[in-house]
């Protein structure tokens, strides 16, 4: 039980400034440790002394980490735009080299195409033309055949 009244009585002591040092406790600060241990810490505790600059310090070491991690995330974002923009412009430059072996293909292929083309053209020409001379070949003894035809009868019906 005696450390039941030592809770109770260190529970209603004044938590205002340290005599010694003039270090501010916190009341919650203190309430929570002897809530937690039981014990009290005196105001000039040694102890205190780094719970209280725990308390001043960490936010502002907190914001210090946070700040240079907001500062990071920029740069880094920052970076990843530029490599965004490089990574761009490599595809937009691969794209193009690419179209343009595309393009000369194209002019490759239609080439030998229009001269595949030509060929099968000038074949036609060649094969119109002897199937022309044939045709009017055959027309021409045909009508010589006609006119004999009709010469030979006229001369045999008189």
């Amino acid at each position: 039980m005696k450390r039941q009244e030592r809770i109770e009585e260190q529970q209603n002591l004044d938590f205002g400034p340290g005599e010694r040092n003039g270090i501010l406790l916190t009341n919650d600060v203190r309430a929570e440790l002897v809530k937690l241990t039981g014990h009290d810490i005196a105001a000039d505790d040694p102890a205190m002394v780094l719970v209280v600059l725990n308390q001043i310090l960490l936010p502002r070491i907190a914001e210090r980490v946070a700040e240079s991690i907001r500062a990071a995330n920029v740069d880094a974002g920052a970076i990843l735009a530029e490599m965004r923009a490089e990574t761009l412009k490599s595809a937009a430059g691969d794209l193009l080299l690419l179209v343009a072996r595309a393009r000369e293909s194209l002019r490759v292929d239609l080439a030998e195409s229009s001269a595949r083309a030509s060929a099968i053209i000038a074949g036609l020409e060649s094969s119109i033309r002897v199937s022309r001379a044939f045709w009017i070949g055959v027309g021409a003894v045909g009508c010589g055949l006609l006119m004999l035809g009709i010469a030979i009868g006229t001369t045999f019906l008189k």
